[in-house]
């Protein structure tokens, strides 16, 4: 049984990430369509923002930067106009017609990485329509199109990929981090195991100050975010706006966590464990959307992400290094950090 909590609610950690990798090789002629489950390198120090090449094929056992988690046909309502043209137009955002089909894609990619996670059709649906993605540190999931020879010979495709960087903040593109796995399976395939590796997982830290601030589960933390979701697309902007405006109360609360009481138990191999509680957050970083002063001028277009955690349920305790993901929790003494 989930046990709830009620929480005070502080700045959500940013989920940030891009790619990185080397030894890169050429794909060979006929098998330059991508496939979910590829590995992606490059030799650029800096993610590309327009997506990887898909040329560079490796082994998932070599550094790579970019996965391709998922890749679904693009419904005919979006393959209207020249044909030499419609391929820019879906990617252009000045087209009217992109926002839509970005939210299209959005979605698909969604799905698509849910069920390749080993999630059941109607359930990796389900979270696709509430914007869930899994929480993670340095990695974004994206979407690009077909490649262009691929494109002309009527492969119309939306292609989703994985991109792995530096979570440290910089300016300009992300800094490439690459990944490597310990078999041919991509790295973002094992998220629901205890292979995923936990500096890329995302946790949470409670700093001296009483400050949140997003961590790598490599290190101890008070909280594992397993899953993040877009209140706006789960309950509407009125959910959104009473969030904004007020502090949180009891019947916004329980509306968030049904979501995390329904989801964690699915996504946890044994249920949520008897010594943790499930959680939830949701802040004010700058760089999302929550970061608005007025509520009615809040962003209808934006994600508000909200994280559904686990976490101790003995305040004396600390989450050890690693994921309660595939291997259960282990927990330290908060007082003196010893191992419990």
């Amino acid at each position: 049984m989930i046990r709830q909590t009620l929480v005070t609610l502080t700045a959500l950690a940013a989920l940030t990430a891009c790619s990185g990798g080397s030894d890169a090789k050429p794909a060979a002629a006929g098998v330059s369509a991508p496939k979910t489950g590829d590995c992606i390198a490059t030799s650029a120090p800096k993610l590309d923002p327009a997506g990887p090449n898909f040329a560079s094929r490796v082994k998932c056992t070599r550094p790579h930067l970019y996965e391709v988690t998922g890749i679904g046909p693009i419904p005919a309502r979006f393959l209207v106009g020249p044909p030499a043209q419609l391929r820019d137009r879906l990617i252009d955002p000045r087209d009217r017609d992109s926002g839509s089909f970005a939210r299209w894609a959005e979605a698909t990619c969604r799905s698509h990485l849910w069920r390749a996670l080993g999630l059941e059709a109607d359930i990796s649906g389900r979270l696709a329509e509430i914007g869930a993605v899994p929480a993670t540190y340095g990695i974004t999931y994206r979407h690009t199109l077909t490649p262009g020879p691929e494109w002309a010979k009527g492969h119309h495709d939306v292609v989703c990929f994985a991109e792995f960087a530096d979570p440290e903040p910089g300016v300009g593109p992300s800094t490439a981090s690459p990944v490597s796995s310990y078999n041919l399976r991509a790295v973002f395939t094992r998220y629901l195991g205890q292979h995923f590796p936990s500096e890329r997982r995302g946790c949470a830290v409670e700093t001296d100050d009483g400050k949140i601030r997003s961590e790598s589960c490599s290190e101890v933390h008070d909280a594992e975010t397993i899953f993040t979701f877009d209140a706006r697309l789960a309950f509407g902007m009125r959910f959104v706006r009473d969030l904004l405006r007020t502090d949180v109360t009891r019947e916004l609360s329980d509306r968030a966590m049904s979501v995390c009481d329904r989801v964690l138990p699915q996504l946890l191999e044994s249920g949520v464990e008897p010594d943790l509680d499930s959680w939830f957050w949701y802040g004010n970083d700058p760089d999302n959307a929550w970061d608005y002063d007025v509520p009615e001028y809040a962003d209808e277009n934006a994600a508000y992400p909200i994280e559904c955690q686990v976490r101790p349920s003995d305040a004396r305790l600390l989450l050890a290094p690693g994921s309660v993901l595939g291997g259960g929790p282990r927990f330290e003494d908060r007082r003196n950090r010893t191992a419990v």
